[in-house]
């Protein structure tokens, strides 16, 4: 073909020029020709031109008679050849392209193009490409010229070419992977297993349309960067696990490859996609198994059985899953209690059955966790106590499912059994110490107030009752752990409503002239610390009693104060009297009351203050 349009326009001179000879030759009277032979074979420019022309010429009448030939090739010999008719050679399916191209020259007298096939013995199926140029005397076609171009080779490889065009489409369109043809972004080609992949019916739902938008958004950065790099590089692209959305807008998990190439000159890319859904839900229900596996193996090491417990609305009880160890609860098989859970229930004491029952049901009203223990009665073991502890959760179908464990307490049960055994005779022991020592202490008081009827001097007998209220302080103490059920802590705001009203029995000749301002809030205190701050209380208070009301005003106050900061407790203890004189260092004197007071705040690890400004005020902190 390309040999043809080079020589085409060289031809057409090359004729008309010949026309114009012949028309000057048969114009003179000279020139006669033979009947047998026509006038065209006599002219010599024209044979001249067949001889050395460089492709195939025939030059033939108008039923196709070959008249002359320049060049037969190595197939034929021109003796076979010149007055044969030119459809001998030519095959079945191009003798009436031949035929209708010879007839249009003829008739319209103008230049034809066609393509045209002969089979020969030795080369097979030969193909060309061929040109017919009329040859016109008087305005009348005489003869014609053929142009042939044998273009076979460029046929066969186009055929070779169809052929593996066709064979790589087959392959493709049989594939089981997904194949799709990209080019500037856009799909240009889809097989059928793109198209089920897709989602898609016909390719028109895909041809065109943007091919990254079939990839989550959140990869699309990813993805245009890989892309770029394959084209920059021309490499192919890793083989890698994406997600693509289906036009449903479900996702499928995918293996992808691409592979840069041509196509119609310009780059494209050929992605090759592979469904692994399957291959990733193995995976997953590997790992599912794998993972139940290891459960179930630490599951077994449990001292004790985890389960699933499974109500219906119809009634029916079963056990979904239970781990091994649920013989030990109640001596059943996992197997046993699968699908009916009565067998194991029957193991249950009689007389625990039916709280378990109420609170089973109380558990699936509410969906509140099930805390139970109960008793079993096991064939080999005999009775057992067992502890439960579930949680619910309300299904689709009605039904409740508990999720949760048993186990055997029955040995803990023993221990808590003996432990408060032992705990009530220790309370009982303690009691009759508390009792014994309140006892004691009063003992001591009584004495010390029987001495007291014997001392004449003021001096004394006050030694003697600050010594006596010192006592029944502790005393008071003992006495409320006595008759309290907890020995660790005791109310400290009776037992300093009793303290004060001891005092004030003890200074009854002014107490009538002395208001006490009590505020002090729940407090519970150990034995530790309640002791100490008794006596600080007690030694305080009794100060003011004796000493800061000597102008017999009527306004006398005492005011207590106790309650908590953070971390610690804030005692202030204050009168409006006369106030505690300047020259007397609470911290260093020889008062054994206010000695007592200082060591028994640092017995405490607390801190004291004191506030003259109006009266005496006592600010004690220390830790809880």
């Amino acid at each position: 073909m390309p040999l043809f349009k080079k020589n085409k326009i060289k031809l057409v001179a090359e004729v008309k020029k010949l026309q114009h000879k012949i028309e000057l030759l048969q114009n003179r009277k000279d020139t006669k020709i033979k009947k047998k032979e026509p006038r065209i074979l006599k002219n010599s420019d024209l044979m001249s031109f067949l001889k050395h022309s460089k492709n195939s010429i025939v030059l033939i009448d108008k039923n196709g008679n070959i008249l002359d030939v320049n060049k037969v090739g190595k197939t034929f010999k021109k003796e076979n050849i010149i007055g044969s008719n030119v459809f001998l050679f030519i095959t079945e399916e191009s003798k009436k392209i031949v035929k209708k191209a010879i007839a249009s020259v003829f008739k319209i007298q103008k230049p034809a193009i066609y393509g045209s096939s002969i089979m020969t013995k030795e080369a097979g199926l030969i193909y060309y490409s061929s040109s017919i140029t009329p040859i016109i005397e008087n305005k009348k076609v005489i003869a014609a010229l053929i142009e042939v171009e044998d273009i076979t080779e460029e046929i066969n490889i186009q055929n070779k070419l169809k052929e593996s065009e066709e064979k790589y489409r087959t392959l493709v369109d049989i594939s089981q992977d997904a194949i799709i043809v990209n080019q500037n972004g856009l799909i240009k080609y889809v097989n059928p297993a793109a198209l089920k992949l897709l989602g898609a019916s016909t390719p028109e739902q895909l041809i065109d349309k943007t091919a990254i938008n079939f990839f989550r958004p959140a990869d699309h950065e990813y993805i245009r960067r890989r892309v770029k790099n394959m084209r920059e590089t021309n490499t192919f692209g890793l083989l890698v696990d994406e997600k693509i959305i289906k036009l449903d807008g479900t996702v499928v998990e995918v293996e992808a490859v691409a592979t840069p190439f041509i196509l119609s000159g310009k780059p494209a890319i050929h992605v090759v996609l592979r469904d692994i859904s399957d291959r990733k839900n193995m995976e997953v229900l590997m790992k599912i198994k794998e993972r139940d596996t290891m459960l179930t193996r630490h599951v077994d090491l449990v001292p004790g059985s985890i389960f699933q417990y499974q109500i219906f609305p119809n009634g029916r009880t079963m056990f979904p899953f239970a781990s091994k160890k649920i013989w030990d609860i109640f001596e059943v098989n996992p197997e046993e209690v699968r699908q009916n859970a009565s067998l194991a229930f029957s193991r249950v004491h009689t007389d625990d059955r039916e709280d378990m029952i109420r609170f089973i049901r109380k558990s699936m009203t509410t969906l509140q966790n099930w805390d139970s223990e109960f008793r079993v009665n096991l064939p080999s073991k005999g009775v057992r106590w067992i502890g439960g502890h579930a949680k619910p959760e309300k299904l689709a179908d009605g039904s409740v499912i508990w999720y949760g464990y048993f186990s055997d307490i029955t040995e803990r049960k023993i221990i808590i059994e003996h432990t408060n055994q032992s705990l009530q005779e220790k309370d009982v022991l303690l009691k009759e110490v508390h009792h014994r020592v309140k006892n004691n202490l009063q003992v001591i008081s009584s004495i010390l107030n029987l001495q007291s009827t014997y001392v004449k001097d003021e001096a004394t007998l006050n030694i003697l009752r600050e010594s006596q209220n010192r006592i029944k302080s502790m005393a008071f103490i003992h006495e409320s752990l006595y008759q309290a059920d907890n020995f660790s802590s005791i109310h400290f705001s009776d037992y300093v409503a009793n303290l004060l009203q001891n005092l004030m029995q003890s200074y009854s000749k002014i107490n009538q002239l002395i208001k006490l301002n009590v505020n002090l809030k729940t407090i519970f205190l150990n034995l530790d610390i309640a002791i100490p701050c008794g006596l600080i209380i007690n030694e305080i208070v009794t100060n003011a009693l004796k000493y800061a009301f000597s102008n017999n005003k009527k306004s006398n106050e005492i005011t207590i104060t106790m309650r908590t900061e953070g971390k610690n407790i804030r005692l202030e203890i204050a009168d409006n009297g006369v106030g505690l004189s300047k020259t007397i260092d609470y911290k260093n004197t020889e008062s054994l009351g206010l000695q007592l007071v200082v060591t028994l705040v640092s017995q405490l690890n607390g801190s004291i203050k004191l506030d003259r400004t109006k009266g005496t005020k006592y600010i004690i902190l220390f830790p809880k």
